[in-house]
């Protein structure tokens, strides 16, 4: 009698949605970050400590960036370079972090090129909506930035990304 009224009520009920995940248990493919940053972005500005470089910086090296799951394909057409590699996010930091150990070096035939000798980095980074703002401490690479301006004798560099259209 109780199956009855169980498979009953939930007849009329319903099925309960399940509870989403919470962020602290999800893996690292499923953060809502690491989803916002797929595709592809144009660079749109670049500033050091909090001041636009200017249009003439851009135009010397016309970067775009591709990102699919957790790999970063970075162009630099001017350059003939593109860098390539993995990251990973640190959404718990403040500001969050991406991190990068693997980065390699490749003209845009895919000939290995060492014009930019890729080492290791930590970039803060923050997403809002179609725009990607990255930073980047450039004394200490593997130190991340406290901010987005460059304060306290540090010197950042800021890439500012927007989706690109499809």
């Amino acid at each position: 009698m109780r199956c009855a009224v169980l498979v009953l009520l939930v007849v009329l009920v319903g099925p309960t949605p399940a509870a989403p995940v919470p962020k602290h248990l999800m893996k690292e493919g499923e953060h809502p970050d690491l989803a916002a940053l797929q595709g592809k972005w144009s660079l749109t500005d670049i500033g050091l400590n909090g001041t636009s470089l200017g249009p003439v910086i851009l135009d010397q090296l016309e970067v775009t960036t591709e990102v699919r799951d957790n790999t970063v394909a970075i162009t630099l057409s001017k350059l003939n370079a593109r860098l390539s590699g993995t990251f990973k996010l640190d959404t718990n930091a403040s500001p969050r972090r991406l991190t990068s150990t693997d980065m390699k070096e490749t003209d845009l035939n895919g000939k290995p090129s060492a014009t930019l000798a890729p080492e290791a980095f930590v970039m803060i980074y923050k997403i809002e909506g179609d725009t990607l703002v990255l930073a980047i401490n450039t004394g200490d690479q593997k130190e991340a930035p406290k901010g987005f301006s460059g304060k306290d004798g540090e010197t950042v560099a800021s890439l500012t990304f927007t989706r690109a259209k499809k």
